[in-house]
């Protein structure tokens, strides 16, 4: 079962009020522009640079980006704060990104469009790096935001390494200055 989300804006928080922007992809990679990708069969693991995070919060939502042309669907997404300057995660700090309630199924992002995942309860700090992981299957490629001038993508072939939270010792397939997916992740408490 794929869940299909075609929300165009953020839905107000639990209790009202607005969100707060804490990230963006244009913040991050500001003379960049949303391309359609061409990969497909691998995990993702996504860097939302510390320095580009702007607010603290204890609950997030996150929003992904549709490609210009085709529909996408991500498959059981994480985040968690980075550990130091490697590709593991802090213990403890792991959550599932969940839309409309399921994780597991995943999410399809229309074309043009924006989805938003439910509230997720996450320590957001100011300055602290954060790595957006997930799975893409087959023959469904997703978006990137290029621009980017240090690595922020680390990608795994053919292996579902969504549920990993560190990936020092795995085996990277490739790298890239690129911003797979996320346009935003906005503070809501």
């Amino acid at each position: 079962i794929v869940v299909t989300v075609s929300n165009t804006s953020t839905p107000p928080p639990p209790g009202g009020g607005t969100p707060v922007i804490a990230w963006t992809a244009a913040d991050q990679n500001p003379s960049g522009s949303w391309r359609n990708s061409t990969w497909a069969n691998r995990s993702f693991r996504v860097l939302l640079a510390g320095s580009a995070i702007t607010t603290n919060g204890t609950t997030v939502q996150l929003t992904l980006r549709g490609r210009p042309s085709g529909n996408y669907t991500v498959q059981r997404a994480s985040l968690v704060q980075r550990e130091g300057n490697t590709l593991n995660g802090v213990d403890g700090t792991n959550r599932q990104v969940t839309f409309g309630g399921t994780w597991e199924a995943g999410v399809t992002v229309p074309a043009g469009g924006t989805v938003t995942s439910d509230p997720i309860p996450f320590d957001l700090i100011a300055g602290q790096d954060v790595f957006l992981t997930y799975w893409v299957s087959s023959g469904n490629p997703t978006v990137y935001r290029s621009g980017g001038a240090n690595t922020s993508a680390w990608t795994i072939n053919g292996t579902d390494q969504s549920s990993t939270i560190d990936w020092e010792s795995l085996a990277i397939t490739a790298t890239r200055s690129y911003l797979y997916i996320a346009e935003s992740l906005e503070v809501i408490n």
